[in-house]
């Protein structure tokens, strides 16, 4: 039986991938060493599965469906560069979200605890809404760079709305992972 690796995410924008691949394009001419997150490719990741076989994925859609049922669309905006597990020891690059309503971490609480109860493994580390960037084999001290970036110069991102989340499919290459949508959940 084949074996799907699945994640569950929120798509964002054209417009906020045309915001950040501005940034990323003046990132790359400062900076070396990082794999670049190709811009179909950013979401903001809700929960990574893992390998899942078909049964299992039918499991997670019905389960995706129930936690979102009271789930509204909710604005958000992108925010500040941070750096996984730390400025010092980058390894993974990334955009924050500016949640006010928290809408991101309470999406997520629900599908902890209710993926938990279907035997999925639950996140050890705090959910902090993000979209990965970039990410390096090697840990880069970047504090000092992230520093001097100007990102005002970018302008601001206006509000994004949110109306749903995605199932996806990851399948992996040696060029790096392509996504395909499952299903969508719009609320």
């Amino acid at each position: 039986m084949e074996k799907i690796r699945a994640f569950i995410a929120a798509p964002i924008s054209e417009e906020t991938r045309g915001h950040l691949n501005k940034i990323i394009k003046e990132i790359k001419r400062k900076t070396s060493d990082w794999r670049w997150i190709t811009l179909e490719n950013l979401h903001i990741t809700l929960k990574f599965l893992g390998y899942c076989n078909n049964d299992q994925i039918l499991d997670v859609q019905r389960t995706i469906s129930k936690c979102i049922e009271s789930i509204e669309p909710f604005s958000y905006e992108s925010g500040n560069l941070g750096a996984f597990p730390n400025e010092r020891n980058a390894r993974v690059l990334w955009a924050g979200i500016k949640d006010e309503g928290k809408n991101f971490i309470k999406i997520y609480k629900l599908l902890e605890r209710n993926l938990a109860k279907r035997g999925f493994e639950k996140e050890r580390r705090s959910y902090s809404p993000h979209i990965t960037i970039a990410r390096s084999k090697k840990r880069q001290n970047i504090r000092d760079f992230l520093s001097e970036l100007d990102l005002e110069k970018f302008g601001n991102l206006p509000l994004q709305l949110n109306d749903r989340i995605t199932l996806y499919k990851s399948v992996l290459s040696p060029s790096g992972a392509s996504y395909y949508i499952i299903k969508e959940f719009i609320f």
